[in-house]
């Protein structure tokens, strides 16, 4: 069934999120790819009869939780391929086209809030790790994480909230994150590289790990 399109944004948007949950209930990863291109392609042309300085439809832009829906459903196929494209969208796509909606917000040319979060959540990045744990591709799920806990680093303690949201592209690991990625290499038979990450994880503040007691 071919998608409604509209003028109206709030009815796009909930229309997509409509459509994103139920191929996330029946695990079709095809659909839900589909579904997203022709939001996102369509609502980008200009109508038949229109000339050439028409201004052309746009979609609402993406939100975070957006493609958080989009990646745990191509996580949920058993086609490699799926898993392939939920990595894309999370390092390469999202932090793209997030930043460029804040962009636009903050000068101007777009209607959501300029202090909006620049990543998609945690939760589609745990998703993507339980699939390559199915696949034990335990080199990409280390890698993942690396590029989760790199940007940390790179943050000045001193920076306010707000600058930390817009200098980040992904979500800091979290605890489940952490034993998502040893689990990964332990069950590759990779004890040595298990053993590392743990060791990683005891150095993080108290959020990520606390020492146990008594």
């Amino acid at each position: 069934q071919e998608l409604s399109i509209n003028n109206n944004d709030d009815d796009n948007r909930s229309t997509l999120r409509a459509c994103l949950g139920a191929c996330f209930e029946v695990g079709n990863a095809q659909a839900a790819h589909d579904i997203w291109n022709t939001t996102f392609s369509f609502l980008n042309r200009k109508d038949e009869g229109d000339d050439e300085t028409a201004t052309p439809r746009t979609p609402p832009p993406p939100s975070p939780n957006d493609f958080s829906t989009l990646v745990a459903t191509y996580c949920r196929s058993s086609d490699s391929k799926w898993w392939r494209k939920a990595w894309t969208v999370l390092v390469e796509d999202a932090p793209k086209q997030l930043l460029q909606r804040h962009e636009a917000a903050s000068s101007g040319d777009d209607e959501y809030n300029n202090n909006m979060v620049l990543y998609v959540p945690v939760d589609a990045y745990n998703a993507l790790l339980h699939r390559l744990d199915q696949e034990h591709k335990w080199k990409e799920a280390i890698q993942l994480l690396h590029i989760m806990d790199h940007q940390q680093q790179q943050q000045k303690p001193s920076s306010s909230v707000q600058n930390h949201q817009q200098q980040q592209r992904h979500p800091f690991p979290t605890v489940a994150t952490y034993r998502l990625v040893i689990e990964t290499c332990i069950h590759a038979n990779q004890g040595e590289q298990a053993f590392q990450i743990l060791q990683t994880m005891m150095k993080k503040p108290p959020t990520i790990f606390v020492k146990p007691t008594g």
